[in-house]
């Protein structure tokens, strides 16, 4: 079994990793920002907001699905409130609350999408086969915290 120390190729692979995928989200944030005034991170809780069949999700479960503290969703979301993009309501059980997306947050939303695919395609999907799309994607869903040992 290897050490928890990462040497040699396995550093390598740690190190371009981390390029790889900082270029990415820089380049799709750049994309975004310019076309729609909104973070990666805004867009991604507006897009969870738009997928959803009446646009609403409980916020415990908006930063669950994202990965992310109460504490950090929470403050993202303040803003994005403080924007007219999002509503939070009172869910009616307890200090649980929803969010919603607003009109003004879903047309804020249609103009980035087509920058965010844009960005996205030319920095990763376009340079990949349909074959390393699937060999990734399935990487990707099995996860860090879906792996054995975990």
């Amino acid at each position: 079994m290897e050490s928890g120390v990462l040497e040699g190729e396995n550093l390598v692979v740690w190190r371009e990793f981390l390029r790889w995928s900082q270029s990415i989200h820089a380049a799709v944030n750049k994309a975004v920002a310019e076309a729609a005034d909104l973070s990666v991170s805004e867009f991604e809780v507006l897009t969870r907001l738009w997928s959803e069949p009446d646009h609403v999700l409980p916020q415990l479960e908006l930063a669950t699905a994202l990965n992310w503290s109460a504490s950090r969703a929470s403050h993202l979301l303040h803003r994005l409130g403080q924007r007219s993009f999002v509503t939070r309501e009172d869910s009616g059980q307890g200090r649980a609350r929803v969010v919603r997306l607003t009109e003004e947050g879903h047309r804020h939303l249609l103009g980035a999408f087509e920058a965010h695919g844009r960005a996205f395609r030319a920095m990763l999907l376009d340079r990949l086969s349909a074959e390393q799309r699937a060999t990734l994607l399935a990487i990707m869903t099995e996860g860090p915290d879906r792996a054995a040992g975990s």
